[in-house]
């Protein structure tokens, strides 16, 4: 009897743990200097700063590039370490459970500046492309106003395109349409059911 009524529970209890973070953030350790940090592919020993140890990547796997003109290689070089960072890490993590572990209001920081490739803007994208939350870079002054900033356009088309390409899409051709798709499905590897609280 109601059997017709679990799919809805089931959806509603699943937004209803997503909708406590409507954005994500992202910026250089220089530009983000208070709020909940979470270091992404770096340590440190300053408690300010969370690490996800199941984000991190080795980056010896990144072999060097031929010689090739200094932008392209740039974006050949993009693309191939999204390739291997989703390969290797992000396609074994469930996104809502990972966006339960980052908390309220999350900033992704590393070293890098905010023009430049990072994996903390593929971690940030991820969770944009599989939940359809919004990230943003952004730069935290000295007063603690917040101020967007530009990063890297071609990041997201790209990763999009590497999930798209290691990812069971079943049809879809939004990658959110298809995770809830194969969180459903018994048949799709490297999925977390949702279970009903």
């Amino acid at each position: 009897m109601f059997e017709f009524f679990d799919p809805l529970k089931r959806k509603y209890n699943e937004w209803r743990r997503i909708k406590v973070t409507k954005e994500i953030y992202t910026g250089s350790k220089e530009n983000c200097k208070e709020g909940n940090l979470i270091l992404i592919n770096e340590s440190s020993d300053d408690s300010k700063y969370r690490v996800i140890d199941k984000l991190n990547f080795n980056e010896e796997l990144v072999e060097s590039l031929p010689d090739i003109d200094s932008g392209m290689q740039e974006i050949i070089k993009s693309f191939y370490c999204s390739e291997l960072y989703y390969n290797k890490v992000l396609k074994y993590i469930d996104p809502i459970e990972l966006l339960e572990e980052l908390g309220d209001n999350p900033i992704l920081v590393s070293s890098k500046e905010s023009k430049e490739f990072d994996y903390r803007h593929l971690v940030a994208l991820y969770l944009e492309l599989f939940l359809g939350i919004k990230s943003k870079e952004i730069l935290i002054d000295e007063n603690g106003n917040i101020k967007n900033i530009p990063r890297p356009d071609y990041l997201k088309s790209m990763l999009e395109s590497v999930i798209k390409r290691n990812y069971p899409m079943n049809g879809f051709d939004n990658i959110k349409d298809a995770y809830s798709y194969n969180k459903n499905s018994e048949d799709v590897l490297h999925i977390k059911r949702l279970t009903i609280i």
